[in-house]
């Protein structure tokens, strides 16, 4: 095969690559395509490929198509993966610093543990994807459809989730302290030991929400829905604005929630 050893690949375009070339330490030929750092992956088609621990720092994969792709471990830091298709992709552990994912499909994905810091996720499907323990602390999530995901630890303080869809989402002992949460529907939502203090839920709907033992100190409550919230344990102080509703029984007085098993 050629031997590519030491040749600049940054930006390189590549796909039906026939032959098995020399490439410079960081890249491998997967389906055809060169896969490595900066590289042009646009509309790759990547299915069910095994890309486990990867080196794409900064590489184009807008539309591709990474169906039931391996990506543990995978470093996609400042990738670009607009409009990417991720459904059922494995990205346990992965790293995606300011990677941007805006319009990609992570449906059903598994980003158990990924690094997400400071990413670019506005629309992005994560409809029923295991976010548990990921980090996503800084993370653009406006718009986003979190809807029945698994966010169990997940840290999000300082995230942006304006309008973002968490029907149904699992967010048990996440952190979402100082995040924003303009409009966002957490109707059903599982919130049991979760942080929030000084998190701004301008307008949110928590009817139904699981709020158990959450922590709610400073947090700006003006607006918000939480007819038939469950507020057992819940921890309050500092409450600024004035929500919406409140569950039968329980009231808003100095800044603290007030009512059965508080």
């Amino acid at each position: 095969g050629a031997n590519l050893k030491g040749v600049d690949l940054y930006g390189v375009k590549s796909g039906s690559i026939v032959g098995t070339p020399t490439l410079p330490d960081g890249y491998i030929l997967i389906n055809g395509y060169i896969v490595g750092s900066y590289v042009s992956l646009v509309n790759a088609n990547l299915t069910d490929a095994d890309l486990t621990s990867a080196i794409l720092t900064g590489a184009d994969l807008t539309s591709a198509d990474l169906w039931y792709a391996n990506l543990t471990d995978a470093d996609l830091t400042s990738a670009n993966l607009t409009d990417a298709d991720l459904t059922d992709a494995d990205l346990t552990g992965a790293y995606l610093w300011y990677a941007n994912l805006s319009g990609a499909d992570l449906s059903d994905a598994i980003l158990t543990g990924a690094d997400l810091t400071d990413a670019d996720l506005t629309d992005a499907d994560l409809w029923y994807a295991d976010l548990t323990s990921a980090n996503l602390s800084g993370a653009y999530l406006s718009g986003a459809d979190l809807s029945d995901a698994i966010l169990t630890g997940a840290d999000l303080t300082d995230a942006n989730l304006y309008v973002a869809d968490l029907t149904g989402a699992d967010l048990s002992g996440a952190d979402l302290s100082g995040a924003v949460l303009y409009y966002v529907d957490l109707t059903n939502a599982n919130l049991s030991g979760a942080d929030l203090i000084g998190a701004v839920l301008y307008y949110v709907d928590l009817t139904d929400a699981n709020l158990t033992g959450a922590k709610l100190t400073g947090a700006n409550l003006t607006g918000a829905k939480l007819a038939d919230a469950n507020l057992t344990g819940v921890i309050s102080g500092n409450i600024l604005g004035t929500p919406a509703s409140l569950p039968t029984g329980y009231t808003l007085i100095n800044g603290n929630i007030i009512g059965p098993g508080i």
